[in-house]
């Protein structure tokens, strides 16, 4: 009697699948985040993108836009740690503006916070070959 070890293959079709739940999942949190990120332009929302890194098994979700974190932390007062009291600011036309800052409009934490059960659906159902 002989055996013979499919180690590789069974590691191999491992790593696929993983690399795939990965990928759905950034698919989907970046969806999510989109849907949560306010709209002035759409420069926002159509920033939004996600990179999977299959050494380290995670899935990144993010902007490259300057002012998403911004919206994301908020600024000011609203800001934990942030400015206590208000400024004043020239505007491109040269008017005049007071702030108190700009209250959070989280859209990427909770992109990923509020949706964990369907990410982790999404990894099992990939495991499983469905």
């Amino acid at each position: 009697m002989s055996f013979q070890g499919h180690a590789d293959e069974i590691l191999a079709a491992m790593r696929a699948a993983t690399a795939e739940a990965l990928e759905k999942v950034g698919i989907q949190a970046e969806d999510y985040a989109k849907k949560l990120a306010p709209v002035d332009t759409g420069r926002l929302r159509n920033s939004i993108a996600h990179k999977v890194d299959t050494r380290g098994k995670a899935v990144y979700i993010g902007t490259n836009v300057e002012y998403g974190i911004y919206q994301e932390l908020g600024t000011g007062q609203h800001y934990p740690g942030g400015r206590k009291t208000p400024w004043e600011y020239q505007d491109e036309k040269g008017k005049w503006h007071w702030t108190r800052g700009c209250e959070a409009v989280p859209f990427l934490r909770p992109a990923v916070k509020d949706h964990k059960q369907t990410y982790i659906n999404i990894v099992k159902e990939s495991l499983q070959g469905k």
